[in-house]
C-alpha cells in the first residue's frame, strides 16, 4: 500500500524556523521549579522543539484560531512499493480532487531520487515506461487549501500544566498521520487543568483532543496521567478514536470530559478509543458515529472505569472505511458491538450511568454494552450500572437478558431506569457523599463540575 506524505509552502516552511527562535526565548527554564511560561499560541506550538522531559504551563489563554491557516499543503507526494503495480508499471492515486501531477520519480534504498518518464492515463492512473529498482514517488496537486494546523507537541514525559486556562479554535487536520491530537503522546508525563474549547482535530489512528495516545503498551516504560481537563468540539479519525484520547495504554484519566462529536470507524468511545487502564470521573455528552466497537465511553474496554457517565446519541449508520490506507466516508451495512457505555467490553465497569439514545440497527449491541465478554474471571464485570429506559424491553447486553446475567455477579445491580426515575433517584452503590451530586428533576453529576 502507498504511503502519503506532503509538502508545506515556503510560508510555512518559514514559520517553522520563527518557531525555534521563539523557543528559545521562552520564560522560564522547563524544570519542575521553573516551568516554561506559554502565554500566546506561538509560544504554545514552541513546545514542539523542547526536550520531552521539559515542564510547561499556561500563564494566559490562548486564541488558537489563527492555527485553521497554518501549515499549508503546497503539494502531495505518494509513495509506492514495487508491489503496489497495476497492470504493467501502473499506479493508482489515492486522493480524490488531483488537479496536476508534477513530477515522478524512484527512491533508492538511501532516499536518493532520479527522475522517470510517465504517462498520466486517467486522472488518477499514472503508468511509468520501464521497470525500476526501490520505490516509486509521484508528486500532484489537488484542487482545494488543504491546512495541516497545529502540529502535535509531541511525546510528553514532563508536565503541560493547563494552569486553569483555556486554549480556544485549535484546528489540526492531519488525515495521514497517527497518534494525533494537542499532543502525539504522553508516556510518563501528565497533562492537567487545562480546557481546549471549539477543537477540529482529525488524523488517521490513535487520535483524540488532549492527546492521540496515553501511556506505552510494555510495562517497562511509565504511564500517561490526563487529570482535570475538559475539551469540546470535533475529533474525527479512522481507527481508535476518542473525545480525550485514542489509544489509552497506562495510567490514569481522572475528572476530565468531552462535550461534542466524535466519529470513526473502528474503536469509537466518547472519551477514549481503546482502553486498558483506569478512567475514573469523567463523563461524555454528545453524538458519536461509528462501525464496530461503538461505546458511549469507551470503544472497546480492558480496563476500569468507574464513577462516570454519557449522554446523548450514538449511531452507526455513515462512518469511515480504508481505502488504499486512506479512511474514506463510506455508507456501511452490518455495523456491530455498539454500546450506551462500552462497544465491546473485557473490563470491569463500576457505579456509572448512560442515557444514550442508540442506534441499534446493528448485530451486537446493547442498552450499556454492545458485547461483554468473561474469558476470565475478572473480565465483564458490571457493577452498580444503569441506563435510561426508552422502550420497553430494551436489553442491556447483547440483546441477550440471559447473556446479561451470565455476565454478572449475583450482588452486582445492573438496572434500566425511567427519565424521571434517572432523575429522582438515588443510585444504589453511588457515592453521592463524596463523588456525586444530584437535584431533583436533574440527572446525577460528578461533584467536580460544580
Amino acid at each position: 500500500m502507498s504511503e502519503i506524505c506532503t509538502r508545506l509552502s515556503k510560508q510555512d516552511i518559514a514559520r517553522i524556523s520563527d518557531i525555534q527562535n521563539i523557543y528559545t526565548e521562552l520564560m522560564g527554564s522547563g524544570t519542575v521549579v521553573d516551568p516554561y511560561k506559554i502565554g500566546n499560541i506561538y509560544e504554545l506550538q514552541s513546545l514542539i522543539c523542547a526536550d520531552e522531559k521539559e515542564h510547561s504551563i499556561l500563564v494566559d489563554d490562548i486564541d488558537a484560531k489563527i492555527t485553521e491557516q497554518w501549515n499549508r499543503v503546497e503539494r502531495y507526494s505518494e509513495i509506492f512499493e514495487k508491489e503496489d503495480m497495476v497492470g504493467n508499471f501502473g499506479f493508482e492515486l489515492d486522493l480524490d480532487n488531483i488537479t496536476e501531477v508534477i513530477d515522478v520519480y524512484t527512491l533508492n534504498p538511501d532516499d536518493e531520487c532520479e527522475q522517470v518518464d510517465y504517462s498520466v492515463d486517467n486522472k488518477y492512473t499514472i503508468t511509468i515506461d520501464e521497470d525500476f529498482d526501490g520505490r516509486i514517488a509521484i508528486d500532484y496537486t489537488i484542487d482545494e487549501d488543504h491546512y495541516m494546523g497545529f502540529r502535535p507537541i509531541g511525546n510528553i514525559q514532563g508536565v503541560i500544566d493547563g494552569n486553569g486556562y483555556t486554549i480556544s479554535g485549535l484546528y489540526i487536520n492531519r488525515p495521514f498521520k497517527s497518534h494525533v491530537g494537542f499532543t502525539n503522546q504522553v508516556v510518563g508525563g501528565e497533562i492537567k487543568n487545562l480546557t481546549l474549547t471549539d477543537v477540529t482535530i482529525h488524523g488517521d489512528r490513535n487520535v483524540g483532543s488532549i492527546t492521540g495516545v496515553t501511556g506505552y503498551y510494555t510495562s517497562s516504560l511509565p504511564a500517561g496521567q490526563i487529570t482535570n481537563c475538559s475539551s469540546d468540539g470535533a475529533v474525527t479519525g479512522g481507527g481508535w478514536i476518542g473525545g480525550l484520547t485514542g489509544k489509552f495504554y497506562k495510567g490514569d484519566i481522572r475528572q476530565s470530559s468531552f462535550n461534542g462529536s466524535v466519529e470513526g470507524c473502528v474503536g469509537v468511545g466518547g472519551l477514549v478509543g481503546w482502553s486498558s487502564n483506569q478512567l475514573n470521573q469523567s463523563y461524555f455528552i454528545g453524538s458519536i458515529k461509528g462501525d464496530c466497537n461503538v461505546g458511549g465511553l469507551v470503544g472497546l474496554n480492558r480496563g476500569y472505569i468507574k464513577n462516570s457517565y454519557a449522554r446523548g446519541y450514538i449511531s452507526n449508520s455513515m462512518v469511515w472505511r480504508v481505502i488504499n490506507k486512506v479512511w474514506k466516508k463510506k455508507d456501511i451495512i452490518g455495523n456491530r458491538t455498539v454500546g450506551g457505555l462500552v462497544g465491546l467490553n473485557r473490563g470491569y465497569i463500576k457505579n456509572s450511568y448512560t442515557t444514550l439514545k442508540a442506534n441499534h440497527n446493528c448485530g451486537l449491541s446493547g442498552c450499556l454494552v454492545g458485547l461483554n465478554m468473561r474469558d476470565e474471571e475478572d473480565e465483564g464485570i458490571l457493577h452498580n450500572v444503569y441506563w435510561e429506559d426508552y422502550k420497553a424491553n430494551e436489553n442491556a447486553v447483547n440483546g441477550s437478558e440471559d447473556y446479561l446475567t451470565n455476565s454478572t455477579r449475583t450482588q452486582d445491580v445492573v438496572q434500566s431506569l425511567s427519565t424521571n426515575d434517572m432523575k429522582n433517584t438515588d443510585f444504589y452503590g453511588f457515592d453521592f457523599e463524596n463523588v456525586w451530586t444530584t437535584e431533583d428533576g436533574e440527572y446525577p453529576k460528578l461533584q467536580w463540575q460544580e
